[in-house]
């Protein structure tokens, strides 16, 4: 609240320049600075009071952009221009250091304002500014968002431990080193990874997927072969039966083909159904002996026979 005195100044303040002010009201604002407005010292009190800008004050609007001044004091623009042109802040040039943006895009695209503002000085609309120049003009594609202010403290820990991040291979493990929760650890692992040239988990994922695929591909008539069990196919391509039953599966739904049994092709639902009996009263080491199948294959076919019954 503002705090006014009529017939008394309030007290005596030198401006920038080292005149000499009567204060006579004094305006707290967002931030907590206090606003002193009044006459000159012993000058007749006409028209409205002016703000006094004490050598304080113009070193904390020193702090501040155009833009920011009127939203974080509450002044009029015309106001704020007038004091800049007085603290010879618009003649204030900031040339862009092309090269220097382009080498820490990552840490101007996705660190927050607090992180930036402590390590390189940059206030947020020169931020904004530079992030605009990367995507308007380089072509920079964001992956992701800006981290928030509120992950400030994770950020000092990820300042340190950079690196090790980047390398971790556990995302239960990036949680305890970060302190965070699991999506907000992925995403500095992501940005880690970028600034360190190191290739992240999601990346190794997908390198692992397509080749899993390539192999799958080149032994797609064995692995849907109808009279091989899983297990003879399994010991043929050395690997897991567990393998070889979700190959199995993946080829069939991006094939787009549907599952048969034997060497006469006989379709699924129809062996489910002929052999009801069999699935209901043995023992899954029954099953798999006499069937040559899988417990997770005997388990999908007592499943599916529960649903044809259901449905009859």
């Amino acid at each position: 609240m503002a705090k006014k005195y009529v017939l008394h100044p309030i007290k005596t303040l030198k401006d920038w320049q080292g005149e000499d002010w009567d204060v006579y009201e004094e305006r707290k604002t967002q931030i907590g600075v206090i606003l002193n407005y009044g006459w000159l010292y012993g000058m007749p009190r006409k028209g409205s009071k002016a703000l006094i800008i004490t050598p304080e004050l113009a070193e904390t609007f020193k702090q501040y952009s155009w833009r920011e001044m009127i939203d974080v004091f509450g002044m009029a623009s015309a106001t704020v221009t007038k004091i800049r042109r007085e603290l010879n802040l618009q003649k204030e040039v900031v040339r862009r250091d092309r090269a220097w943006i382009v080498q820490h895009q990552n840490e101007i695209l996705y660190y927050s304002f607090p992180m930036l503002l402590e390590k390189y000085g940059l206030r947020k609309g020169i931020v904004q500014s530079y992030s605009n120049y990367l995507v308007g003009e380089v072509g920079v594609k964001r992956k992701s968002s800006r981290n928030y202010a509120s992950q400030y403290a994770v950020e000092k820990i990820y300042q340190k431990h950079k690196a090790s991040i980047a390398q971790c291979r556990s995302f239960r493990e990036l949680q305890k080193i970060l302190q965070t929760d699991d999506y907000t650890a992925r995403k500095f692992h992501e940005l880690a990874c970028a600034e360190l040239n190191v290739v992240s988990m999601s990346e190794l994922h997908l390198k692992n997927l397509d080749k899993t695929w390539r192999w799958r591909y080149q032994h797609r008539d064995t692995i849907l072969s109808p009279t091989m069990t899983i297990q003879q196919i399994a010991k043929q391509l050395k690997t897991t039966t567990d393998e070889i039953y979700n190959a199995r599966k993946a080829l069939r739904r991006r094939l787009a083909i549907k599952e048969r049994i034997g060497p006469v092709k006989i379709n699924i639902e129809d062996w489910v159904l002929a052999h009801a009996e069999d699935l209901k009263t043995l023992k899954i080491s029954q099953l798999k002996h006499k069937y040559q199948m899988s417990k997770s294959q005997i388990g999908a076919r007592r499943m599916l026979l529960k649903k044809l019954q259901s449905k009859a």
